[in-house]
């Protein structure tokens, strides 16, 4: 909704949706169909039941996706069950490596359980009709052990289940088929026609080609060089981006990275409302913190509205480099890092993190971390913390503070002007009490682009969803029911990711299924 009550657009059930106002993919995606998922009862005081993830052997479900050729669909508990024999490379699955009669890499894919490393559903195509070249490939990881509660009587359920996308820029796989194909899809085969040797649901896939063209077995059809081998569909066949499967992997010479996708899913009603972020709140005095500043809480500086999640961003930091628009951890030549630095001091330059010529901590890392939170939000504790993995900043999940991005000199107090300026901590010109800040170079809190979902969403205000309760579920049988979740995404780093589906930005999903209730 926007910020007069108006409906910009009803979220698709069973769809995916993500971004900031400007993005430019169509949105929504439909997220596979046919997925088994198991979580398991720990606790039960009837009506209220305490879940948690499931190990792999819990779950069963457990196949080699790919290694050895001759292991393909067998059933694992580790990596290494998949990896051999093999004696040339050719003995290896999707052009893996045989070395002392091992595959590299190998995978035992585990495909029902909820524990960190499982999978979650099939593999997510994301085709772009707009720019063909950026459709890309998504798989769902378990980020961490599922957590949650539910009601046997009613059905409601509420889980915490946090997702690592691996991302593949794929494109268009099979570019002589019908609409794209940007993972690799488990079909039919064209015998004829213009897609010949191409995927098919139907015979309508195979231009030029006559009834029946379309032929049995499945296999999998993902390029080229993509080895046509057997394979069981995974999801249902909604469009020519399906059916999908973990039989037919994406190539891992397409991996641009990953993504966090913390789904905290519930069968009830979830809510996130957008705030603006008023960077002239942040004004102590003229030209302090920032040169827009015309006074205490006033100047000229630009914020942003509609901000559902907000990361530590440079828009208005000091320094002669400054004002790039970067996210905390960006590691673009163009972006605060410490080679670039040239001097420290109370006017380090030509970033805010410069303590020197080619020091700081403009370059977040657990090896400069001195203590929880200094001099990053990423830090546990000295030589500690998430930085290696996570170098962005969140800052504010729907106008809630959950960090705070200020203008802290990189140098402690060498950045102090006087008293309480431009930090509080100040007591005069380079006194005070002030520890190394590193986020001086991202002080200010947003998303890449206000609003969400779109293209045309930068008015959105609210993301609203309602789930669907399965009903009692002490008859053992299995009751339709919805899930669904908003969630926050962080920046990706990867220029043509962030800009095309505006990240960061926030996310929604709804998963309609069934829910049931086993002994």
């Amino acid at each position: 909704m926007n910020s007069i009550g108006g409906t910009f657009t009803n979220l698709a059930c069973g769809g995916l949706y993500w971004g900031g106002g400007t993005n430019s993919f169509p949105l929504p995606f439909t997220v596979p169909d046919m997925g088994n998922s198991l979580t398991k009862v720990t606790a039960c005081s009837d009506p209220a039941l305490t879940l948690s993830g499931t190990t792999p052997t819990e779950a069963g479900g457990n196949r080699c996706t790919q290694g050895a050729v001759s292991k393909r669909g067998q059933f694992c508990t580790v990596d290494s069950d998949c990896a051999s024999p093999c004696t040339v490379n050719t003995d290896c699955f999707l052009s893996g490596t045989c070395t002392l009669g091992t595959c590299s890499p190998a995978k035992c894919a585990f495909e029902k359980c909820t524990n960190a490393g499982c999978l979650f559903g099939a593999p997510q195509p994301i085709p772009n009709s707009t720019s063909t070249p950026t459709s890309s490939c998504w798989v769902n990881v378990v980020a961490r052990n599922a957590d949650g509660a539910a009601d046997c009587r009613s059905g409601a359920l509420a889980v915490s289940l946090p997702l690592t996308v691996q991302l593949y820029l794929t494109g268009d796989l099979e570019p002589n088929a019908p609409g794209i194909q940007a993972c690799p899809v488990c079909t039919f085969t064209c015998n004829a026609g213009t897609n010949t040797n191409g995927p098919c649901n139907s015979d309508t896939d195979c231009p030029g080609a006559g009834t029946g063209s379309c032929v049995g077995p499945n296999v999998c059809h993902g390029g080229a060089s993509y080895p046509h081998v057997a394979c069981t569909p995974a999801d249902s066949r909604v469009s020519p981006s399906f059916p999908t499967t973990h039989d037919c992997p994406p190539a891992l010479g397409l991996s641009i990275g990953s993504e966090s996708m913390p789904y905290a899913l519930t069968t009830g009603t979830t809510s996130l409302t957008a705030a603006n972020y008023n960077a002239n709140a942040q004004c102590t005095a003229a030209g302090q913190p920032f040169s827009c500043c015309t006074g205490g809480g006033a100047g000229t500086c630009l914020g942003q509205g509609n901000v559902f999640c907000g990361f530590c961003r440079d828009v208005h930091a000091k320094g002669i480099g400054a004002m790039t628009g970067c996210f905390e951890g960006d590691p673009q030549s163009s972006c605060p890092h410490n080679f670039n630095c040239t001097s420290g001091g109370a006017a380090p330059q030509p970033w805010r993190c410069c303590t020197g010529l080619h020091t700081g901590i403009c370059d977040p890392n657990n090896a400069q971390c001195t203590a929880a939170n200094i001099p990053w939000h990423c830090c546990t504790g000295a030589g500690t913390g998430t930085c290696n993995l996570n170098a962005f900043t969140p800052c504010s999940v729907g106008g809630v503070t959950v960090a705070v991005c200020d203008d802290g000199n990189g140098s402690g107090n060498a950045g102090c002007t006087g008293s309480g300026t431009p930090q509080a901590c100040c007591t005069g010109v380079g006194t005070g009490t002030c520890t190394e800040n590193g986020l001086g170079a991202w002080p200010d809190c947003e998303q890449r682009d206000s609003g969400a979902f779109g293209p045309g969403g930068g008015g959105v205000e609210t993301i609203t969803e309602t789930g669907a309760p399965g009903g009692d579920l002490t008859d053992g049988l299995g009751h339709a029911s919805t899930l669904v979740s908003w969630f926050c995404i962080p920046p990706n780093f990867v220029a043509v990711v962030d800009s095309a589906l505006d990240w960061p930005g926030p996310g929604a999903v709804s998963l309609p299924g069934t829910a049931q209730l086993r002994p």
